[in-house]
C-alpha cells in the first residue's frame, strides 16, 4: 500500500509571508494540528504546529506578530508513490506526528499523519474513514433561520418555538455570522421558557439580540470533514455549529443532533447485524 492510498488530500496551507496569529486562528478554527508551509510555486518549505506557536507567544508576547516563516520548523516531506513503511521510518526517526505529501514535481498533493498510517496498516475503524471523508455538507441544515443582532428577543423567540429549533445563527446585514443565539440564552433572557415567552416582561422582549447572543462563536466552514466537525462538538461541548462559505457567510447549521443521527444510519446497522 501506498502513502497515497491513505492520505488526506484537503490540506489547509499556510504561505511563508502570513503571520503567526493568522496561523493560531486556522489552527484553532480548522482543529488541524499540522499546517504545511508552501513557497509560490506551491512547493513544501515548512511545517508548524501549536507547539511551535506556543514557544512564539511565549517569547514574543503581544508585542510583536512574527512571520510563518520565522516559526515554522524546516520541512520532512514524503512521496505518495512511496510505500507506508517508508513513511513510519521517516515518522520514527524525526519524532514526529505528519509528513507533507509531495508528487514528482515537488509540489503539495496531501498530508500522511500516524493515524492514517495506522489505519492504512490495520483496515480498522472503517467508520472512521467515512467521516473524514463526508463533508459537513453532506448532512447539515442549509440555509437555515438566522437573525440578526438588531432582532428582538420576542422574536428570536418566536422563531425558536414555531421552527423546533435549539439554535439561531446571528448575522450582519451581508450574512455574516457575528453570534450564536441559544435556546438557554433566551430563556436566561426572558426568565421564562421558550414556549411561555409571551409572558415575559415587555421589556425583556425588547432587549436585542446582541445583549444575550455568544459573539464570535465556533464556526465551521463548508467542505469540513465530519471528523473534525465532531472533534469540535466535543471538545467545545458546543450543541451546533454554524457552517459559514470561504465569504463568512452562514450557509448551514450543523447540530450534534444532525450527526448523531448520521452516525446511527450509518454504524447503526452494522453494530445490529454484527450482533445478530
Amino acid at each position: 500500500m501506498r502513502v497515497g492510498d491513505v492520505m488526506t488530500r484537503r490540506v489547509r496551507t499556510l504561505r511563508e509571508d502570513d503571520t503567526a496569529s493568522l496561523a493560531t486562528a486556522l489552527l484553532r478554527f480548522w482543529t488541524f494540528r499540522h499546517l504545511p508551509v508552501l513557497d509560490p510555486e506551491s512547493r513544501v518549505i515548512g511545517m508548524l504546529t501549536p507547539t511551535d506557536l506556543l514557544k512564539v507567544a511565549r517569547r514574543e508576547g503581544k508585542h510583536r506578530d512574527p512571520s510563518v516563516s520565522e516559526v515554522m520548523r524546516p520541512a520532512v516531506t514524503i512521496r505518495e508513490s512511496d510505500d507506508l513503511d517508508a513513511a513510519v521510518e521517516v515518522m520514527r526517526d524525526r519524532g514526529i506526528h505528519a509528513l507533507p505529501v509531495v508528487n514528482a514535481d515537488d509540489r503539495l498533493v496531501g498530508i500522511v499523519t500516524d493515524v492514517d498510517l495506522l489505519l492504512g496498516f490495520t483496515g480498522q475503524r472503517p467508520e472512521l474513514r467515512l467521516l473524514e471523508r463526508t463533508p459537513v455538507e453532506a448532512i447539515m441544515t442549509r440555509t437555515p433561520v438566522t437573525v440578526q443582532a438588531e432582532t428582538s428577543l420576542g422574536d428570536a423567540a418566536r422563531a425558536l418555538r414555531e421552527g423546533g429549533f435549539r439554535h439561531l445563527p446571528v448575522i450582519d446585514h451581508a450574512r455574516r455570522l457575528v453570534g450564536m443565539l441559544s435556546e438557554r440564552d433566551v430563556r436566561t433572557a426572558l426568565g421564562v421558557d421558550i414556549d411561555q415567552f409571551s409572558k415575559a416582561t415587555l421589556d425583556a422582549l425588547t432587549r436585542p439580540v446582541f445583549e444575550a447572543m455568544t459573539p464570535d462563536p465556533i464556526s465551521i466552514r463548508k467542505g469540513t470533514p465530519l471528523a473534525d466537525a465532531l472533534e469540535i462538538l466535543t471538545v467545545e461541548r458546543v450543541g451546533a455549529l454554524p457552517v459559514v462559505d470561504d465569504m463568512d457567510e452562514v450557509v448551514g447549521i450543523l447540530s450534534y443532533i444532525d450527526l448523531l443521527a448520521w452516525l446511527r444510519d450509518n454504524f447503526g446497522r452494522r453494530v445490529r447485524a454484527r450482533a445478530s
